[in-house]
């Protein structure tokens, strides 16, 4: 089974009520994939990126800001010692301004593990080799900041648009609100 078939599965079984339309798509292949990904990103009401990838994110920050939608980003780090929710809306920060703001230590970075030398290595990065139960958590902090986030509910809207957790060691919670930064080429751009 294809990631996402196991996914549209795994979502309509956590939730009947939500509609769910399962895409395969490359980020950055080629033209036609370019289009095919406008067109998905065209019908949505909110992005939402758990590859991991820098790379993808950034594509998909640019293309989603293109069509003023948000993208939530959820990741974590090597070994699932932490992870980070960053919400990017249309006119406000972008992922850039969030890799800046992380760089120059304005909001922190979340405890990386070691890296492996045993789990098999992926495009850039190593495989996930974290404990399941803390993908779980990371997983339903986004779902909540994604419900607030999108507004069609009665949950509250949440006065965030980042959050840095630490399942290992001191300071396991750290939310904030990002603004543009000056440095950042992009948003100074436009």
């Amino acid at each position: 089974m294809d990631k996402e078939q196991a996914v549209a599965i795994d979502a309509k079984y956590l939730n009947p009520f939500v509609e769910v339309r399962e895409h395969r798509v490359s980020v950055a292949a080629n033209a036609a994939e370019g289009e095919r990904l406008d067109a998905i990103l065209g019908e949505a009401d909110l992005v939402i990126d758990t590859t991991g990838s820098q790379s993808v994110a950034r594509v998909l920050q640019r293309r989603c800001r293109e069509r003023s939608t948000t993208l939530v980003v959820a990741a974590l780090t090597a070994g699932s010692y932490g992870g980070e929710v960053a919400v990017f809306a249309p006119d406000g920060p972008c992922f850039f301004c969030f890799v800046l703001a992380q760089d120059a230590k304005d909001i922190p970075t979340p405890t990386q593990g070691p890296r492996s030398n045993v789990t098999p290595v992926g495009c850039s990065h190593p495989a996930f080799s974290g404990a399941g139960f803390d993908a779980a958590a990371l997983a339903a902090l986004a779902a909540r900041t994604v419900v607030g986030v999108v507004g069609k509910s009665e949950y509250p809207s949440p006065d965030y648009n980042y959050v840095i957790v630490n399942f290992r060691g001191e300071d396991p919670w750290r939310q904030g609100k990002l603004e543009r930064r000056a440095d950042c080429p992009l948003c100074a751009a436009s």
